[in-house]
């Protein structure tokens, strides 16, 4: 494997448990935003399914 390679590699997978990172804790937070900025989350179904397609 190539220099550029391993290096593409290396910032893919870092940015995938990057991604993992930021993205997971929102699964718990719905709530929460909804207090913190309103107006209120009216379709959690969308919350929930753009949170789970970008983790796909």
């Amino acid at each position: 494997m190539a220099a550029g390679e391993k290096f593409a590699k290396r910032v893919f997978f870092w940015a995938g448990v990057y991604g993992v990172i930021l993205l997971v804790p929102q699964f718990f937070l719905e709530a929460q935003i909804g207090r913190d900025y309103p107006p209120a989350i009216t379709h959690p179904e969308h919350f929930y399914g753009f949170i789970g397609v970008a983790l796909a």
